[in-house]
């Protein structure tokens, strides 16, 4: 008689989104199923397959003859641990855990999730929203029991010492905990809290990291998959962020006059960039191949757009199997190295600028200290 296969489902959070994590040896009969009642998705961070937090998926996965489910907080180790469902997971106890392991207060939560609709509905982008709870997150951990609407300006002061000093953050993740608490305090709590007079550090002036053109020909001839090439490729060919490559849809492009358009970029403003023809046969192969119905780059589910993390990694291990000398080099770099080498072939620093969508000039002449131009 065949043995059932053993799942593992402990609770977790993927972007801040309450999940059940499924931890199981490969079965792809398994793996077809839960994508077919549950819209299970595999992450590639945790190694595991996830699904939406409902006691229902569970009751269900209860019912299945194929499979023993096994239920804990700790991943499992080849032990059989079955923990009482309801007892365990029950909405009180998920309120003292929190996200991350940080502990807050149920009051400084209730006020988070206010501000969460606040964002949403001022059109935050999601990554800022994110970014912002999160920071708030950590901030309320760090207070313990004070009361959050009780705040002062040392509070903040000896905030920002514990982050420097003892967890010796960078000057943009520190600007980013600054900006979320003046947001959050000038939008929820109503307290005279002058923020401006918190210092901020010092800004830092480093040159942009960029590839060679030969080691982006290196890169893209190890990328054996159609659909990664063509990402990495059209982000080099435009001068695209991760993000922004994974949110085009098919009728941001348009063939005939050659042109992509960006929606919706940092500062939600649009913008257009040229696309070279050998980009356009390369989506045009991928499109055959793969026939994507909203997002030129779909996930594992139809309609729903690839994850940049996932592309991230792509990357990464492009670069590994690639045996180039930059092999700290992120997909970021492509951005830079876009930039860099227009430059080279004469583009004009107003034209560059409007390419890459940077507010100040500055910003684009960064590009010109390690421009080879300089020396001609």
């Amino acid at each position: 008689m065949k043995s059932k296969l053993k799942v593992m489902i402990r609770p977790g959070l993927i972007r801040s989104r309450r999940v059940w994590l499924m931890y199981f040896k490969y079965d792809e009969k398994l793996i077809a199923k839960i994508k077919l009642n549950f819209s299970a998705k595999w992450c590639v961070e945790l190694k595991c397959w996830w699904i939406d937090y409902r006691e229902t998926y569970i009751e269900q996965l209860k019912t299945w003859e194929a499979i023993t489910i096994l239920q804990s907080q700790h991943l499992y180790e080849n032990k059989k641990v079955i923990l009482n469902y309801k007892e365990h997971f029950s909405q009180a106890r998920f309120k003292k855990e929190k996200r991350d392991g940080l502990v807050i207060e149920d009051a400084a939560e209730k006020d988070l999730a206010l501000w969460h609709k606040k964002l949403i509905a001022s059109q935050y982008a999601n990554n800022t929203i994110e970014s912002y709870l999160s920071a708030m997150r950590i901030f309320f951990n760090w207070l313990s029991n004070k009361n959050h609407k009780e705040l002062r300006k040392n509070d903040i002061e000896k905030y920002m010492q514990y982050l420097t000093i003892e967890r010796k953050i960078s000057r943009s993740y520190q600007n980013r905990h600054i900006n979320a608490i003046k947001l959050f305090y000038s939008n929820i709590i109503s307290i005279h809290l002058d923020i401006k007079t918190i210092m901020r550090p010092r800004r830092e002036y480093k040159l942009p990291h960029y590839l060679t053109r030969e080691e982006v020909t290196n890169i893209l001839a190890v990328l054996g998959n159609l659909k990664h090439k063509a990402m990495i490729s059209l982000i080099y060919a435009c001068g695209l962020k991760v993000g922004e490559v994974t949110r085009i849809k098919l009728t941001d492009i348009d063939p005939a006059q050659r042109l992509l358009i960006i929606r919706q970029s940092k500062g939600n403003k649009d913008r257009i960039v040229p696309l070279p023809e050998s980009i356009l046969y390369l989506l045009d192969e991928y499109a055959k191949a793969y026939n994507p119905i909203c997002f030129l780059f779909e996930g594992q589910l139809q309609g729903e757009n690839y994850s940049a993390r996932t592309l991230q990694l792509v990357f990464k291990g492009a670069v590994k199997k690639s045996g180039i000398r930059n092999q700290e080099a992120s997909v970021h770099w492509l951005r830079h190295s876009f930039a860099i080498h227009l430059l080279e072939k004469g583009t004009n620093l107003r034209d560059l600028k409007m390419l890459l969508e940077h507010k100040n000039l500055k910003t684009t002449e960064g590009y010109l200290h390690i421009s080879s131009t300089q020396y001609d």
